[in-house]
């Protein structure tokens, strides 16, 4: 199937759902490959109070852009559990207000560019299958009212560019709106620049952002907790492996950062710039 745009929950109030498996088969008879490509947005809850579901259980997906949840108090769910899905550019959570969520537990999942509750709620949570992108950004530290997080509890997650935490909030706070927990048998590979915190010239917010190490395996390359002024970032290690081949606790001005660890195993082979503790 081709179309230039398809909006699922584009009415206020209404509620819209696609499902793909394996095979297609048309009114003749013909089995098809069990394709489904957007040439333009595939939009999931883009109205207020609206809702869109998108479930993958086997064949593809592929779309040019992908918004779940553009509508005040809209619902976007992409749901993959076989199969593959795929885009350049998806938002979850797009609009204050909005909600978009993500779940892998099979199949494979590969987006150039992942914006993860830019200004609404965003979450995304691999249990299973693949989960690839370039670029990711969790939260949005000039929104209060953003939150992102990232939940692997399983499978593989593979982000090969950059990946900055970073929400607004308070540097003490127990609140954090931009978060990676990894857990379970989750197998994490981070092989650019991971920044827990971030504030830069264009951002009014503080920049917090927190690394959770339940179970699993990290495996970073460069990792920056707290960069540009007044930057806070966290991680914490309670059990898993989590290994990083430098690591640096704030980076300019009077930014912050913190590793604390309690459990688990921890290898960071160079330490550039210490400027807060290491437990």
């Amino acid at each position: 199937m081709l179309t230039d745009k398809l909006g699922l929950g584009e009415i206020a109030g209404t509620h819209g759902e696609l499902n793909v498996w394996g095979e297609i088969i048309d009114p003749g008879g013909q089995v098809g490959s069990g394709m489904v490509e957007i040439a333009d947005q595939l939009i999931l809850g883009g109205a207020q109070a609206a809702s869109g579901v998108l479930n993958i259980s086997g064949g593809s997906v592929l779309a040019a852009q992908v918004i779940a949840g553009q509508g005040i108090g809209a619902l976007g769910t992409i749901g993959v559990t076989g199969g593959t899905f795929g885009s350049p550019t998806v938002t979850l959570g797009g609009t204050v207000g909005a909600t978009g969520e993500l779940s892998v537990s099979g199949g494979s999942f590969a987006a150039t560019t992942l914006a993860v509750g830019p200004s609404g709620h965003g979450s995304i949570a691999v249990s299973g299958g693949t989960f690839a992108a370039q670029d990711v950004t969790v939260g949005n530290p000039n929104e209060s009212n953003a939150v992102g997080s990232l939940t692997l509890s399983g499978g593989t997650t593979d982000i090969s560019g950059e990946l900055v935490l970073s929400g607004a909030g308070e540097a003490q706070s127990i609140t954090n709106n931009a978060t990676l927990n990894v857990s379970g048998n989750a197998l994490v590979n981070l092989s650019g620049s991971t920044i827990v915190g971030l504030r830069d010239q264009a951002v009014s917010g503080n920049g917090i952002g927190a690394i959770n190490m339940y179970e699993g395996s990290l495996i970073a390359s460069n990792v920056i907790a707290g960069q540009g002024i007044g930057a806070f970032g966290t991680i914490g290690i309670s059990g898993g492996s989590f290994q990083a081949d430098s690591l640096t606790l704030g980076s300019g001005g009077n930014a912050a950062g913190s590793v604390t660890q309690t459990g688990g195993d921890v290898f960071f082979k160079n330490l550039p710039c210490l400027t807060r503790r290491v437990h």
